[in-house]
């Protein structure tokens, strides 16, 4: 585990095998156990397709996922630091349904054949209101492809 103390990074990610994006239902209570593995929707390409049973696009996939009844994204992002490469190889993984939504333009780039893509992954700050009047703020991932 890498602590940083930036909210943006310039990566470069080598191949499209640097992507990993599947659509898990986990078991219910939070067993850990996977139920099932959406393996039709691992590129958001798919979550138009309704083949896999877990809805005909996101938001959609999302609603699901909140009453308990679909599976939610699995995202690994393998990279190197843009300006230190020597440093190794990092990977950042995330549940978040922003940036499953995000991975498309990546991905295209990668299956038309790029070698390596230079992207920014930056976490950005939301904020929002609760019924009840609560002021919450979370943090997303957002990546560009640069």
């Amino acid at each position: 585990m890498v602590r940083t103390g930036a909210h943006s990074l310039s990566i470069t990610m080598q191949g499209a095998e640097s992507i990993s994006f599947r659509m898990v239902h986990r078991g219910v209570r939070g067993s850990g156990k996977v139920r099932a593995d959406h393996r039709n929707c691992h590129r958001p390409v798919a979550l138009d397709v309704k083949q896999c049973g877990c809805g005909t696009g996101l938001a959609e996939q999302r609603a699901a996922a909140r009453s308990g009844h679909g599976p939610k994204p699995e995202i690994k992002i393998a990279f190197r630091l843009t300006e230190v490469p020597s440093r190794g190889v990092f990977e950042f993984a995330t549940s978040s349904w922003t940036l499953a939504g995000m991975l498309e333009p990546v991905l295209r780039a990668f299956s038309e054949g790029w070698a390596s893509l230079r992207c920014e992954l930056r976490i950005e700050s939301r904020g929002f209101e609760t019924s009840d009047g609560v002021q919450v703020t979370y943090h997303e991932p957002v990546l560009v492809l640069g």
